[in-house]
């Protein structure tokens, strides 16, 4: 789905870089021209037909799955109940908890996500003083690795640290007892969306800011534009599709199973 933008955004890119090499251009002039303007134009046009599809596609399932008339159920988790409980004998009433509220409990996700951010600025502060030691050997004349490889890491720790990030996240969204799954379900969007945001660009923050690198600004985003998205495609392509076809064999499977099953019950009913 994001193949349109990324490929017109490289083509952009390219077409600017060519016009800073031969017409003697500075890069902010080369960048800053009317490209941009089809750019964003394209970009709209395109927003606007992914999210008219997307609409189209949801009617569609709705109508293969015959959920047209559903409505969302909504129920307040287990968890989240106590019980009220009256002492005749006493006169006395208190409350009881099924859940332990502790501060561990209610902050597990907050402490996380910090450290999990922080881990992801040391990694690309590491990066950074990689790369400058790779162009120090390359001026000093030495061999050493290309210059793309330390993007290329960037990119993989983006990548694979939002993976790792999500996984970890869900049993420790479920510490601080939401009321509602749909509750929990956008918590937790909202934190893989943010630590998203954060290490996507927290990158490209200490390349402008801190290191004042702005041809290692330009490679990253380029390398974060083309390998990033690419992997991200393919991944979606192939591992989603091979997982839903995985289910779907599996819950045909159970299916079989099951109507066999009855089959062979009803068979014996009749002998009987």
């Amino acid at each position: 789905m994001l193949i349109f933008p990324a490929v017109v955004g490289i083509g952009i890119y390219a077409r600017q870089m060519h016009m800073w090499d031969d017409k003697n251009m500075s890069y902010a002039a080369a960048t800053n021209n009317g490209l941009n303007v089809i750019f964003a134009i394209l970009i709209s046009m395109w927003t606007t037909w992914v999210n008219e599809s997307w609409g189209r596609i949801q009617c569609q399932l709705a109508h293969r799955w015959m959920v047209t008339d559903v409505k969302e159920y909504s129920f307040d988790r287990s968890k989240f109940k106590s019980a009220f409980i009256v002492d005749t004998d006493l006169g006395m009433t208190w409350k009881q908890d099924f859940y332990s509220y502790s501060f561990w409990r209610k902050n597990a996700t907050h402490f996380y996500s910090f450290g999990c951010s922080m881990a992801i600025v040391a990694a690309f502060i590491g990066i950074a003083f990689w790369s400058k030691k790779i162009k120090a050997e390359k001026a000093d004349g030495g061999e050493t690795i290309p210059d793309w490889v330390p993007s290329v890491v960037l990119i993989l720790v983006i990548i694979f640290g939002g993976r790792i990030f999500k996984k970890y996240l869900a049993p420790l969204m479920t510490l601080e007892n939401h009321r509602k799954p749909q509750m929990q379900e956008e918590a937790l969007t909202r934190a893989t969306y943010c630590f998203a945001f954060f290490s996507s660009f927290i990158g490209y923050f200490i390349c402008a800011f801190w290191d004042r690198n702005i041809g290692a600004l330009a490679q990253n985003i380029l390398m974060f534009i083309v390998t990033k998205q690419i992997l991200i495609n393919m991944i979606e392509i192939f591992i989603t599709e091979s997982d839903k076809k995985l289910k779907i064999s599996r819950i045909t499977r159970e299916f079989d199973n099951e109507l066999e099953e009855y089959e062979v019950e009803c068979r014996r009913k009749r002998q009987l």
